[in-house]
């Protein structure tokens, strides 16, 4: 289930009724899968799956290294 509240710019994952202080909610049962997967087609070095900003400027990655 897809919920998308335009007005309030609220995205929700499997959520009828996602929380209000987040622009994207994921809600996943946690046993089996991952609530999140974030996949790189470079299959050597580093690769850069995500980035924290805070105004403007980078705060926190999340990378990983073969």
């Amino acid at each position: 289930m897809l919920y998308v509240d335009a007005g309030s710019d609220v995205v929700g994952i499997n959520e009828s009724s996602p929380e209000s202080g987040s622009l994207l909610n994921i809600t996943h049962p946690g046993d089996a899968k991952y609530g999140l997967n974030l996949n790189s087609s470079v299959t050597s070095g580093t690769q850069y799956h995500l980035q924290f900003k805070r105004g403007g400027s980078g705060s926190g990655v999340v990378r990983g290294s073969i």
